[in-house]
């Protein structure tokens, strides 16, 4: 039987997996595993973010872009959706994800936290779980901008400043449609990669900070 050595990891939409999970998808990819990234609301009117069709396929190029500039061209698998997360099953969407990844090859899923305050959210999260129910998978939640005070993570993935500034650079670039957006400002995306002991009991450090729900050795 093939290893479990594909990463999965859920947006809600473009850029929530880019700025959440990103310094762990580096991680994983430089230890061997395949990454894919499922954006579930991105296209037209199904993403906040897009005002129209047109600007949706421009965000869906943004987070490929990401990618290809990040960890370099091909090296993630990137699928997209074009669900309305307000009134999507959660069982449609974990179908969709059935239905478009080699899910038997996955060792682990990341979606965002339960910790979090956008509505549009929580569905993917309850799709992490059900995917990841009878699945030797790792199952990690990542922090969104819109998760709330007292999230409390425990798991960090540390890197160097030179790691970070590659991040931000690389989401400062892609995502130009999203430009004048407060968290994709250099100082917000400081702070946002920087955890002290009230994050993690160790610290303070970079990188990026998970839920660990499940861990496999």
């Amino acid at each position: 039987m093939r290893e479990r050595k594909r990463c999965l990891i859920l947006s809600p939409h473009p850029d929530d997996a880019e700025l959440g999970a990103s310094l762990l998808a580096a991680r994983r990819l430089s230890e061997g595993w395949d990454i894919t990234v499922v954006t579930f609301a991105s296209r037209g009117p199904n993403d906040p973010t897009a005002k129209n069709e047109r600007e949706g396929i421009i965000r869906q190029m943004e987070v490929q872009a990401f990618w290809d500039e990040y960890l370099g061209k091909e090296s993630v698998e990137c699928v997209f959706g074009a669900f309305d997360l307000e009134v999507s099953r959660v069982s449609a969407l974990t179908k969709f994800v059935e239905d478009n990844v080699a899910f038997e090859e996955v060792g682990e899923i990341v979606a965002p936290t339960r910790s979090d305050s956008h509505q549009d959210h929580h569905p993917v999260t309850a799709a992490a779980f059900v995917l990841g129910r009878g699945t030797p998978a790792n199952l990690l939640l990542y922090r969104t901008v819109s998760t709330i005070e007292g999230w409390a993570p425990n798991y960090l993935i540390p890197v160097n400043g030179r790691e970070a500034k590659g991040k931000i650079e690389s989401l400062q670039s892609a995502f130009q449609t999203q430009g004048e957006r407060i968290y994709l400002e250099t100082t917000f995306l400081e702070k946002f990669s920087t955890f002290t002991p009230d994050h993690i009991r160790r610290g303070p450090s970079i990188g990026e900070a998970f839920e660990a729900v499940r861990l496999y050795a």
